[in-house]
């Protein structure tokens, strides 16, 4: 799920870039476009990368709750 999710971010980049170079009239605009493009990229993969590391480290957390509660449930103590 996250390679998909950098795979989506990284072509949604291209195309907007590729649209910017179409649309805007002069070089300044363009590489000014382009590097707004690339900075809102590399905010967006930081932002990636630290919610599936928080998903993953509650997951796992999750379970190990839950492994908790059933051998605290199937200990069958007297």
């Amino acid at each position: 799920m996250q390679k998909f999710s950098k795979i989506v971010i990284c072509v949604g980049v291209l195309i907007m870039i590729i649209l910017g170079m179409i649309v805007h009239d002069t070089w300044k605009d363009r590489i000014y476009f382009s590097l707004a493009v690339l900075f809102v990229t590399v905010l967006s993969l930081l932002w990636n990368i630290v919610a599936h590391n928080v998903m993953d480290k509650f997951g796992k957390r999750r379970i190990n709750s839950y492994e908790t509660f059933t051998d605290w449930n199937n200990s069958r103590v007297a």
